[in-house]
């Protein structure tokens, strides 16, 4: 895997993009990421920029259709990709911060 990012890596492996998130772009912190054709239960969410790597991660959030996060002040203006774990299924989508 040398030279692959983690992201192109990852979309391979069982990941599929059923989640949303709003506002996006978004010109605060927080963020809702939603679903309406799967229930989270308990999960993980990570932020990876995108050269793949992880720059926040939130673990044990218990949900079933939105997650609320709100990143810290310092998170740099640029794009993310989020990627959920619920159980053995990965769900990620594209993330602007203004």
């Amino acid at each position: 895997m040398d030279g692959v990012p983690f992201v192109n890596s990852t979309a391979k492996l069982n990941t599929v993009n059923a989640i949303s998130i709003f506002p996006n772009p978004t010109y605060n912190k927080k963020i809702k990421i939603h679903s309406s054709s799967i229930v989270f239960g308990t999960c993980d969410v990570e932020i990876l920029n995108v050269t793949g790597q992880t720059v926040y991660q939130f673990n044990n959030i218990h949900a079933e259709k939105n997650i609320e996060l709100e990143l810290p002040e310092k998170t740099a203006n640029d794009t993310y990709i989020v990627v959920v774990t619920s159980g053995s299924k990965r769900y990620n989508s594209k993330l602007i911060l203004h």
